[in-house]
């Protein structure tokens, strides 16, 4: 189907009056020239028949056509058709950092569906895709890359495939590899899970710690985020053993003297006289919505997902950041001012920013956050070997979504330079009629 890029345009087929009007005016009728001989013969009534007996009809289709064709050039027209592609038929997806293992418990159906003709991609962002040969043969250093829950890459894929698009996905198990909300996906997929040959539950024994740590939570308006806080370091007590005293407080008289950390959940001024040894405030400013997630370098922990924050400012070079998003603008900052850690956040402890407070990781995520710790001595990923049931991890399907056309289903051919070669060809036409005609009348 023709589709015009800018049909604005067409009101410059306007301008094929112009040589209609021309032509018209130029039907004049001739005057009479009375001679000798006939200046003294007396003249009949004259009868008048009024008719319109157009001339130059040629020329002045051709004028015609030179406007429509210099109107339809500027409007950009391509033709929009189907693609004559064959149908896919299929995917098969492993996530890369356990490629060999998964392929070796799924190695006869695996190489089914690739001697069937299903193309392979690594099961993480933008979904990569390479020979399962190379894949196999490749040693993958996965130290840096980013680690989404299964369902968030379930998601983004369901975004780039059309609707019933075949998926044979194989992963392992583990409940570490799932959070935030199970999807709705539009795809045909078909999941096969394993449990790894290191499935027993290695628990690390906690040292107990002499160490007494003081965290107060100041907050007014906040005070749902600082109940999440306070749960998660909760948690991180009674799992690592550590002497942690963690306090909400929503009147500065109780603000006890030098604490270890200081959440200042609240849009007021930051109090001079607070003297912790480490704050994190909120970003003050407007808050805007986005579709990105946190991501956190110094651990292995998944991204999460982001919905709000704050604009960053200019960053410094002092400010180092902690937690980044998705396009590396700054979501946690830390700034070394005398003897203090200042933290600044530019999202909330908020669902309705992120899904920070419901991720699974949250206390592990507060425990390397308050302590500093290497994340794998609370972290559930490094020792967590629990699995979840086939039946949870499967998403919901939902049937003919409304999704937008994928281009690449669409070969365009753009027609401009067509309509350019058919503009000069009908001027010079244009152009060669009207010589001829006028050589026509001087000779005549």
């Amino acid at each position: 189907m023709l589709q015009l890029l800018q049909p604005l345009w067409l009101f410059t087929l306007t301008g094929i009056a112009v040589p209609v009007i021309i032509h018209f005016w130029n039907q004049r009728p001739g005057k009479t020239l009375k001679v000798g001989s006939t200046a003294l013969v007396v003249e009949n009534a004259k009868e008048y028949r009024r008719s319109v007996k157009l001339s130059d009809i040629l020329l002045l289709i051709l004028r015609c056509l030179l406007i429509a064709a210099l109107a339809i050039g500027l409007t950009s027209p391509v033709w929009k058709q189907p693609a004559n592609v064959s149908p896919q038929k299929g995917w098969i997806l492993i996530p890369r950092q356990n490629i060999k293992e998964t392929y070796s418990h799924f190695k006869n159906t695996i190489d089914s569906l690739k001697n069937a003709g299903l193309e392979f991609h690594y099961f993480e962002e933008s979904f990569p895709k390479e020979k399962l040969e190379d894949a196999l043969s490749n040693d993958h250093d996965t130290t840096n890359a980013k680690n989404y829950s299964y369902w968030t890459l379930l998601t983004l894929l369901d975004e780039i495939l059309p609707p019933k698009q075949p998926v044979y996905l194989f992963t392992d198990n583990y409940l570490k590899h799932f959070s935030g909300n199970r999807p709705a996906l539009s795809l045909s997929l078909n999941w096969s899970t394993f449990t790894p040959s290191d499935s027993v539950d290695h628990q690390q024994t906690a040292q107990p710690d002499t160490t007494s740590r003081s965290i107060i939570l100041f907050t007014d308006k906040y005070a749902t985020d600082a109940r999440y806080i306070k749960a998660a370091i909760d948690a991180v007590k009674v799992y690592s053993k550590k002497n942690i005293n963690c306090t909400t407080i929503t009147d500065l008289k109780d603000l006890p003297a030098n604490p270890d950390w200081l959440f200042w959940l609240s849009d007021k001024e930051l109090i001079a006289s607070s003297h912790a040894r480490n704050i994190l405030s909120y970003q003050k400013g407007n808050a805007e919505t986005k579709s990105s997630t946190i991501n956190m370098p110094e651990t292995y922990l998944p991204s999460i997902r982001l919905y709000k924050s704050v604009a960053a400012d200019s960053v410094t070079h002092s400010l180092e950041n902690k937690w980044i998003d998705g396009f590396g603008n700054s979501i946690l900052t830390k700034e070394k001012k005398d003897s203090a850690n200042f933290y600044r956040l530019y999202t909330h402890f908020d669902p309705g920013w992120n899904e920070l407070v419901w991720s699974d990781n949250f206390p592990a995520i507060m425990y390397n956050l308050i302590s500093g710790d290497s994340i794998t001595t609370i972290n559930a990923n490094a020792r967590d070997n629990r699995i979840i049931d086939q039946q949870q991890l499967l998403p919901s399907s939902v049937s003919n979504p409304v999704k937008k056309q994928n281009a690449s289903t669409f070969t365009e051919i753009n027609l401009s330079g067509l309509s350019w070669l058919l503009v000069l060809l009908l001027f010079f036409a244009e152009r060669f009629a009207s010589f001829r005609n006028s050589k026509l009348t001087a000779n005549g």
